[in-house]
């Protein structure tokens, strides 16, 4: 997406909640949850935008509710995600999904108890946007995690 795009959204989104989207403060969640975020599709923020308004407040992590916004659309969306595989677009890789790995595990030295998921950008063919760590599959499974499919991918039966 553009950032006009996710200035719109924004704005809407705030507007939805009664809340000042022009603020300092507001600006400078703005930039960083564009900059872990700008990878999504503008054609999904539709979906995603209807998802966050069906809330009775807004997140206080908006990039995980947009996010989780975004997994919701490629699963309704298989045969797009299909064509873009199938095009080359941050497809090929064998390490990854649209150029990100998606694990659960426990952090080394934290104090979770469950392993929790998590997602990375492919340190193997260097897909993936926005400001997320980058990693690679041996590299995770090194530290323990459990390489996983995103949600959007159906698991063969």
């Amino acid at each position: 997406m553009t950032d006009n795009d996710f200035a719109r959204f924004w704005t809407d989104i705030h507007s939805t909640f009664g809340i000042d989207s022009g603020t300092k403060i507001k600006l400078a969640a703005y930039n960083r949850t564009f900059e872990k975020v700008e990878h999504v599709p503008a054609e999904a923020l539709k979906l995603i935008q209807s998802r966050i308004e069906d809330l009775d407040t807004l997140p206080r992590n908006l990039s995980k509710a947009i996010l989780n916004g975004w997994y919701e659309w490629k699963s309704r969306n298989p045969d797009r995600l299909r064509a873009e595989q199938e095009s080359g677009a941050k497809g090929g890789c064998p390490n990854c999904h649209d150029g990100y790995i998606w694990a659960k595990g426990i952090p080394f030295g934290s104090k979770l108890v469950t392993p929790n998921p998590y997602v990375f950008r492919c340190g193997h063919c260097g897909g993936g946007e926005g400001a997320i760590p980058k990693a690679t599959r041996e590299g995770l499974e090194a530290a323990g995690y459990i390489i996983t499919n995103p949600a959007y991918v159906k698991e063969a039966a």
